[in-house]
Order: C-alpha cells, then sequence, then structure tokens
C-alpha cells in the first residue's frame, strides 16, 4: 500500500543546483562554523531545493548522508538558543526555533520523498528492503526533532506531524523492520525513536519546565524493551493503557482515567507505560500495548 505522506512536486534541477554528493560535503565543509544560524539557513535554503528536484535515489540518500553531521552540531546550537530564554521568546530565539524547524523538516522530507518513490514503485533499483530501516528511521529521527522543537519553546506542533509519525511507523512494521537497529552508536530503531516521541507527548510537555523535556527523554530510553505495542487489551492495569490514534494526526492519549496519577511534572512518565495502539483503518481491530515490569 502506497505511503500517504506529504511531499512535494519534484521538477528537473536548475543548472545552478549542486547535487553532486562530494561538491554538496565540501560546501558544508566550508560553511562557517561560527556563524551557527546563518549556516543552517544556508543549508535549509539548499535543503528545500533538493527535495523539489527530481533526483536518483541514490543521489538524494548521499546528499542527506552528507548533512549528518554538519546538522547535528547547527540543531544543538540553535537549540541553546531558542530553550533556554523565558518566555516570550526574543526575536533571535524564534529565528533560532524557525531554523531549526526548518531545517529537520527538510531533512526528513528528504527521506519521505524516497520512501514515497518507492513506496509506489517509481524506483526499481531499490526493490529490496535494503536501506529500508535507515530510511524509515531518518524521517521519524527528523520529525521528531520539529516536535521536541515544538515543545522545548511552547510553541504549537506543526499541521500533520503526528500523521507522518504514525504513518512511518506502520511502514516500518508493514515491512517487519521497526525494531532493526539501523544506528550502531545509538542502537536506536524505527521501534524506539517512535515510542520516545509517545512517551514525550503523554508527559504533558507544554506543562514542563525548561530543560526537563530532555530528562523525560534521558529516562525514556532507559525503558526501551518495556514497551510494547500491540492489537489486544493488555492484561495490565487499564490506567497504564493509552491510544495511539494512527489514522489521525494526534497524538496518543489514556484509553481510560487512571485513579491516581503520579506525583511530579512527569505525571505517567515516571514510571514504564504501556501502550494501547489503534490503526488505520477503523475496521481493523485497535491495537494496544503493555510492558514487562522489570
Amino acid at each position: 500500500m502506497p505511503l500517504q505522506l506529504a511531499v512535494p512536486e519534484r521538477a528537473a534541477a536548475s543548472k545552478d543546483l549542486e547535487t553532486r554528493p562530494k561538491q554538496v560535503k565540501a560546501w558544508i565543509d566550508s560553511l562557517p562554523l561560527a556563524q551557527g544560524m546563518d549556516s543552517a539557513r544556508r543549508m535549509t535554503q539548499h535543503l528545500a531545493q533538493v527535495n523539489r528536484a527530481k533526483l536518483d535515489q541514490e543521489v538524494r540518500l548521499a546528499i542527506l548522508e552528507a548533512y549528518r553531521g554538519a546538522a547535528a552540531t547547527a540543531l544543538e546550537e540553535l537549540d541553546a538558543v531558542y530553550s533556554k530564554v523565558t518566555l516570550p521568546l526574543t526575536p533571535k530565539a524564534r529565528e533560532a526555533l524557525m531554523l531549526a524547524r526548518d531545517l529537520s523538516g527538510e531533512l526528513a522530507m528528504g527521506y519521505k520523498i524516497g520512501l514515497v518513490e518507492k513506496s509506489a514503485g517509481l524506483l526499481n533499483a531499490f526493490a529490496s528492503k535494503k536501506g529500508l530501516p535507515g530510511q524509515i528511521l531518518g524521517a521519524v529521527e527528523y520529525a521528531f526533532g520539529v516536535l521536541r522543537a515544538s515543545y522545548k519553546s511552547y510553541t504549537p506542533v506543526p499541521p500533520g506531524l503526528w500523521r507522518d509519525l504514525h504513518q512511518l511507523y506502520l511502514h516500518a512494521e508493514q515491512e517487519k523492520v521497526e525494531r532493526e537497529v539501523v544506528d550502531g552508536e545509538t542502537k536506536s530503531s524505527v521501534f524506539d525513536v517512535y515510542c520516545e516521541a509517545l512517551l514525550l507527548s503523554l508527559c504533558d510537555p507544554y506543562r514542563l519546565v525548561q530543560g526537563e523535556v530532555d530528562k523525560v527523554l534521558a529516562q525514556a530510553r532507559t525503558w526501551r524493551g518495556l514497551v510494547t505495542l500491540q492489537q489486544s487489551r493488555p492484561a495490565t492495569p487499564p490506567g497504564g493503557h493509552f491510544l495511539v490514534p494512527c489514522d489521525t494526526d494526534r497524538p496518543p492519549s489514556p484509553s481510560s482515567r487512571p485513579a491516581r496519577r503520579p506525583a511530579g511534572p512527569t505525571g505517567a512518565c515516571s514510571t514504564p507505560i504501556p501502550w494501547w495502539r489503534g490503526c488505520a483503518p477503523r475496521s481493523r481491530p485497535p491495537r494496544r500495548a503493555t510492558c514487562r515490569p522489570r
């Protein structure tokens, strides 16, 4: 079933657009590190043009890989600007936030374009699953970056983001690659990052004080292996069950109100959380989740 992700129309690349991966990498490396916001802006502009150009799949992925290191540094520097100031955001902090969301969004878009083209049968050379987990993980990670930036800055999540996250996870599950570890350094899989996004959203992130989003995520990463997504109702207490509406553009929500919520700003995320996931179409049985206690 083709992915229903929103991606831009692509046309022939303009003559002045650099799309040779080695040259793109050299250009990225030449950007001034001391001018982080300007470098992030220039990277975003180039990626936006690349994402609207018709390119060979291998070329597109090579360009995205060339951006990985520099983008991580730029996003970290932007985070230090917008996530540590008091509200309302200063003009500089607001600009840093928009740059972080735009840069993460364009990186996610690059991976989504490749996935959409593959699922639509447009790429004969990409018929195998080789590289598929990495592409889905790249799209999920950068989409999650947009989500984190929104929560840290107490700004609305962009429309369509949750729908994309749900679809990307379901696609990984359909292809049976959702638990495949792609990043050897972080040991992350699509399942891990998707569940981190779910966990964070259930902590009422707009009520967290500055700095607590990162603490919640650090704690959530220690719970890997405890959270599961399933279609049958878990036997655990219903106060720890959450509906993940994969056919909507919404985050998860409690399936029933717990009798007591744990104290503290992180709410229910102070202990491992089981999940109950509903998936599209609605005629299918809902998916639920549970977790094993330590």
